[in-house]
Protein backbone atom coordinates (compact mmCIF):
# COMPACT_ATOMS: atom_id res chain seq x y z
CA UNK A 1 0.00 0.00 0.00
CA UNK A 2 0.95 3.58 -0.76
CA UNK A 3 0.23 6.98 -0.85
CA UNK A 4 1.37 9.76 -2.62
CA UNK A 5 0.31 13.48 -3.08
CA UNK A 6 0.64 15.59 -5.56
CA UNK A 7 0.62 19.45 -6.72
CA UNK A 8 1.76 22.02 -9.21
CA UNK A 9 3.44 24.58 -7.81
CA UNK A 10 4.06 26.95 -11.31
CA UNK A 11 6.97 28.83 -11.01
CA UNK A 12 6.68 30.47 -7.68
CA UNK A 13 9.69 30.21 -5.65
CA UNK A 14 8.19 30.54 -2.23
CA UNK A 15 5.70 27.62 -3.26
CA UNK A 16 8.59 25.58 -4.86
CA UNK A 17 10.86 25.80 -1.70
CA UNK A 18 7.82 25.07 0.67
CA UNK A 19 7.13 21.69 -2.03
CA UNK A 20 10.66 20.55 -0.78
CA UNK A 21 9.86 20.62 2.91
CA UNK A 22 6.61 18.85 2.36
CA UNK A 23 8.26 15.19 2.80
CA UNK A 24 9.76 16.18 6.09
CA UNK A 25 6.50 17.65 7.26
CA UNK A 26 3.97 15.33 6.15
CA UNK A 27 6.35 12.01 5.95
CA UNK A 28 6.43 10.78 9.92
CA UNK A 29 2.32 11.17 9.84
CA UNK A 30 1.94 9.10 6.89
CA UNK A 31 4.52 6.46 7.69
CA UNK A 32 3.02 6.03 11.35
CA UNK A 33 -0.62 6.08 9.66
CA UNK A 34 0.31 3.25 6.64
CA UNK A 35 2.01 1.22 10.28
CA UNK A 36 -1.32 1.84 12.18
CA UNK A 37 -3.15 0.88 9.08
CA UNK A 38 -1.48 -2.92 8.15
CA UNK A 39 -1.60 -3.58 12.31
CA UNK A 40 -5.48 -3.42 12.28
CA UNK A 41 -5.65 -5.24 8.82
CA UNK A 42 -2.90 -7.63 10.10
CA UNK A 43 -5.16 -8.10 13.20
CA UNK A 44 -8.47 -8.23 11.13
CA UNK A 45 -7.66 -10.98 9.18
CA UNK A 46 -6.12 -12.83 12.37
CA UNK A 47 -9.49 -12.55 14.03
CA UNK A 48 -11.11 -14.31 11.03
CA UNK A 49 -8.68 -16.62 10.25
CA UNK A 50 -9.71 -17.55 14.84
CA UNK A 51 -13.28 -17.50 13.89
CA UNK A 52 -13.26 -19.69 10.38
CA UNK A 53 -11.08 -22.07 13.04
CA UNK A 54 -13.52 -22.14 15.31
CA UNK A 55 -16.39 -22.88 13.29
CA UNK A 56 -14.86 -25.42 11.87
CA UNK A 57 -13.70 -27.34 15.05
CA UNK A 58 -17.32 -26.63 16.04
CA UNK A 59 -18.57 -28.19 13.18
CA UNK A 60 -16.56 -31.22 13.18
CA UNK A 61 -17.59 -31.84 16.73
CA UNK A 62 -21.53 -31.42 16.02
CA UNK A 63 -22.56 -35.63 16.64
CA UNK A 64 -23.82 -36.68 13.28
CA UNK A 65 -26.65 -39.33 13.71
CA UNK A 66 -25.48 -43.32 12.81
CA UNK A 67 -27.11 -45.98 12.85
CA UNK A 68 -26.28 -48.37 15.48
CA UNK A 69 -28.08 -51.63 14.32
CA UNK A 70 -28.49 -53.16 10.78
CA UNK A 71 -32.30 -54.07 11.74
CA UNK A 72 -34.79 -51.80 10.12
CA UNK A 73 -36.82 -50.01 12.30
CA UNK A 74 -40.34 -51.18 13.09
CA UNK A 75 -43.36 -48.90 12.84
CA UNK A 76 -46.85 -49.51 14.74
CA UNK A 77 -49.12 -50.29 12.17
CA UNK A 78 -51.47 -47.39 11.04
CA UNK A 79 -54.40 -47.79 13.16
CA UNK A 80 -57.80 -47.52 11.09
CA UNK A 81 -60.14 -44.35 11.81
CA UNK A 82 -63.76 -44.48 12.13
CA UNK A 83 -65.75 -43.19 9.20
CA UNK A 84 -68.75 -40.53 9.89
CA UNK A 85 -72.19 -42.57 10.68
CA UNK A 86 -74.96 -40.84 8.83
CA UNK A 87 -78.22 -40.30 10.73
Amino acid sequence: MSWSNEGDFDNNPVFRYFGLMMDKMVGPDAEESLASRKTLIEKQVTDEATAKVAEIAAAAATPVATATSAEPIKADPPKAVPSPRKS
